[in-house]
């Protein structure tokens, strides 16, 4: 028979109640500092509001779980002393916190660490040490609360109920500490400067996923006679990119010279909490918070959207340009929408999304000029019906603007190669995969190479209107490989080198660059330009592949910064967020 000790089942009950919300709001302080980290929010009300929900709400999670926990050590009763039973509760929650706290420790690294340049970690060995460290700490801790949750349930279980409190309090004030955002930046600024120095105008083209693995094999073959031409007669590289290879955030750091903690974009969907001013974008898995968010969702209670310029806090290299009195014109570049002013234009990533729903009729004409899709409102009539005609209107109207403007710096991107290989690798390798068919093989096996042919013929048309004295450059944010986290897709989740090449006056001919990163490119630009590289821009200028007589009549020149004013304000969302988010789910790059 099942003993019935009142006074042992209401303190095992409490126990049982409290170590769960313990577990509980640890788990979600961890998760907490995850997002904290990923979203370098910092020491403000919005990293405590963070700590606090996420605590709460891992902590009732896990309080029920332990109520449960609590009835089976009641069960237990029947055989086993109730002191001894007790004992085994509180070593066997430190033990279980401990363990738990340690695994999640040191999945750390692979989920919110990211690769840079200066980072006082540069290391993946060296991580592994750190979180080693840290881990043995928290182990102790959570070992002697496994101590005191016996000691003091065992005699005054109500003072438990202060220890909680703290234990949500510290989480949040830990929170809070997780990473320090820089909100000194904008009291110590210097005027750019105004001394330009003339120099050859510049093209960035912008092949998102673009790979060598692929492109040596058609250089060789002869199949890629542009990309040929200025590998010939200028430079080349491995692009080193981030170990976390989320578009919007590389693309974001290749166009302003920083990282995440500079220019806040971090990730793909961002979401809206009440009572959090800032969107925030959670850890990708673990601790069920992909079911948290999904539950949340479902019942309205956040709201999502999709990383834009609104999020954006750090300067890009086409408003640097105007800022010196340079011409910049940008084409789909990713984060520019809404379209900031920009002479003489900007088209801004989402044009197709809505020359798509206009085509569908599920909007007029007109919503190309009330989403902000382009700067001037008066935007080029021209330009305007290629994009609405052709569903890869950003190599029909790249080559068309840069020729009717000739801007000094022309930017434009296309996704189409990430896409194409995301969802064709399996045919050009049938190898790597299961379940593919000799006829499918037959039929999409030449889809990405195609690809590939036909961005070598556009780069030949740009070539073709830049003529010999501009400085052309390509690259890529990742590259590409047949292996991912799903079987069916190829991908890039563990960071493989982008492209990186580069041809013009300035550019020696014949070499290949070691690590250059995806920092490099914004303050490499403004050295070519003949303009100042700031401080605070991580990356450096590629000087190896610059030939000396430029360096002479163009020295690397210094100054502070270029951020003239904090770039925050309403988060805004567009008018085709759902078409967008669907495209990247079918990519695999969110879940919701």
């Amino acid at each position: 028979m099942i003993r019935t000790d009142v006074r042992f089942m209401s303190l095992s009950w409490v126990m049982g109640l409290l170590a769960g919300a313990t577990v509980g709001a640890t788990a979600g302080s961890i998760m907490a500092m995850r997002t904290v980290a990923r979203n370098i929010i910092g020491l403000t009300l919005d990293g405590l509001m963070i700590g606090i929900y996420l605590g709460l709400i891992y902590g009732a999670v896990w309080a029920a779980a332990g109520l449960l926990c609590g009835l089976a050590f009641v069960i237990a009763a029947r055989w086993i002393k109730q002191v001894t039973l007790l004992r085994v509760y509180a070593a066997s929650f430190g033990i279980a916190l401990a363990i738990y706290l340690f695994l999640t420790c040191m999945r750390l690294y692979n989920e919110d660490l990211y690769f840079y340049k200066y980072s006082f970690i540069n290391s993946l060995q060296a991580m592994r040490i750190f979180f080693a460290i840290r881990t043995i700490a928290i182990t102790a801790v959570a070992m002697a609360a496994g101590y005191v949750n016996y000691r003091l349930l065992k005699s005054r279980p109500k003072a438990f109920l202060i220890s909680l409190f703290l234990v949500i309090a510290f989480s949040g004030v830990i929170v809070g500490l997780g990473n320090r955002e820089s909100e000194q930046m904008t009291a110590m600024r210097l005027p750019p400067a105004r001394e330009v120095i003339a120099a050859p105008p510049i093209v960035l083209i912008g092949w998102d996923g673009a790979t060598w693995v692929i492109m040596d094999r058609m250089i060789s073959e002869g199949r890629m006679p542009n990309v040929t031409h200025l590998i010939t007669n200028g430079a080349r590289a491995n692009l080193k990119t981030l170990s976390h290879t989320v578009s919007p955030e590389i693309w974001t750091t290749i166009y302003t010279g920083k990282g995440k903690a500079q220019h806040g974009i971090c990730g793909f969907d961002y979401y809206l909490i009440p009572g959090i001013r800032r969107a925030v974008v959670p850890p990708e898995r673990g601790l069920g918070i992909a079911r948290l968010i999904a539950f949340a969702l479902r019942h309205k209670w956040i709201d999502v959207v999709v990383a834009n310029r609104s999020l954006r806090r750090s300067t890009p290299i086409w408003c640097i340009m105007n800022q010196m009195g340079r011409t910049a014109g940008v084409v789909g570049a990713l984060v520019t929408w809404p379209a900031e002013e920009i002479e003489p234009f900007l088209i801004t990533s989402i044009a197709g999304d809505v020359a798509d729903r206009i085509r569908r009729g599920i909007v007029g004409p007109e919503a190309l000029r009330k989403e902000e899709v382009f700067y001037p409102s008066d935007f080029d009539e021209t330009a305007i019906e290629m994009i609405l005609e052709n569903k890869r209107w950003e190599t029909k109207v790249g080559p068309y603007l840069y020729e009717q403007y000739r801007p000094y710096l022309f930017i434009t991107y296309t996704n189409q190669p990430d896409g194409v290989q995301h969802l064709y690798w399996k045919w050009m390798e049938p190898q790597y995969y299961s379940d593919v068919t000799e006829a499918d093989v037959a039929r999409y096996g030449d889809v990405i190479e195609n690809e590939y042919v036909f961005l070598d013929s556009i780069l030949g048309e740009y070539l073709e209107i830049a003529g010999d004295s501009t400085t052309i450059m390509i690259v890529s944010d990742h590259g590409f490989s047949p292996t991912y986290r799903s079987l069916q897709q190829a991908g890039h989740y563990h960071g493989p080198d982008g492209i990186f090449i580069a041809c013009g006056p300035p550019i020696k001919a014949g070499i290949e660059l070691e690590n250059a990163t995806v920092f490099d490119i914004a303050p490499t630009i403004l050295a070519l330009a003949g303009l100042p590289v700031p401080e605070d821009m991580e990356g450096t200028v590629l000087q190896e592949m610059i030939v000396p007589e430029f360096l002479a009549t163009h020295p690397i020149r210094k100054i502070l910064t270029y951020e003239t004013r904090r770039l925050t304000g309403a988060v805004r969302k567009s008018g085709v967020e759902k078409d967008i988010r669907r495209k990247l789910k079918a990519l695999g790059y969110i879940a919701h």
